[in-house]
């Protein structure tokens, strides 16, 4: 409890500074930056699995607030990019695989896994099955969502000119019933992808639900600021906690191993 509760203070910190300084995403950049430096001075720092399930949910509803019947159209009108995405993600990850075998000494199990976009919680449960380097796996790919949260916000505001000091949408909140037939119509649809094995079980939910409320109507509006913004600080601290606990021999190797399969 006190590991979390300092965490969560020293995320909350991280993103009130990141606000007041007109960062991008600050609510997400800040308390990520803040929390990694303090875990890496050696705060013992963690968020349980209960709260990381329920800020995954609520950032699902979030995401899935932006499914329309409009963006689904508009969607159905880029097979061509969909299809350019989903070879790019090979190639990617081919080449950070060969990369991180050939450039930085790590076994070819590891260098594959160290490189496979997706959850993290999802990779190193592959990871347990093969023979791989666990310690190794979980912090390249957790220097990776951390490099990736702190760099994307500060690329898209600098080559767009629309604002990114706050990252949340506009628009009609959630109301109150809306609110809680979205969230338990998320747990459930989450529980039901844990049992069938489905990757980022909460986050997948609370999009799901929140979707098909969108695109029939039956659950409109956004997450309101209130919910989502903590969401957001926990998000952030979350990555930051990964980073606790860790040697500084295998943060060094993985420092230089990580920005090379951010892509």
């Amino acid at each position: 409890m006190k590991a979390t509760a300092l965490a969560l203070a020293i995320g909350a910190a991280g993103g009130a500074l990141a606000f007041a300084a007109s960062f991008p995403a600050p609510w997400l950049t800040g308390p990520a930056l803040f929390v990694t430096l303090a875990s890496l001075a050696g705060l013992r720092l963690a968020i349980p699995n209960g709260l990381r399930n329920a800020i995954f949910t609520i950032i699902g509803m979030t995401i899935g607030a932006g499914v329309t019947p409009d963006m689904v159209a508009t969607a159905a009108q880029w097979p061509v990019s969909i299809l350019i995405v989903l070879v790019a993600m090979v190639v990617i990850m081919a080449l950070g695989a060969l990369l991180l075998e050939r450039g930085f000494g790590y076994d070819r199990g590891t260098a594959l896994l160290g490189a496979a976009p997706g959850h993290l919680s999802f990779v190193l449960s592959l990871s347990s099955t093969v023979k791989a380097d666990l310690p190794a796996i979980s912090i390249i790919q957790s220097t990776r969502v951390l490099v990736l949260t702190l760099a994307v916000p500060f690329v898209a505001s600098a080559i767009t000119d629309r604002p990114m000091q706050d990252a949340l949408p506009d628009g009609v909140a959630m109301t109150a019933p809306v609110l809680v037939g979205t969230a338990l119509a998320a747990i459930a649809a989450a529980l039901l992808f844990q049992r069938l094995r489905v990757p980022a079980a909460f986050l997948l939910g609370g999009m799901f639900a929140s979707s098909v409320g969108h695109l029939t109507e039956a659950g409109p509006g956004l997450v309101p600021f209130w919910l989502s913004i903590p969401a957001f600080v926990t998000m952030g601290t979350l990555i930051g906690t990964r980073f606790s606990g860790v040697s500084l021999a295998l943060i060094r190797k993985a420092a230089g191993a990580a920005p090379a399969a951010a892509p």
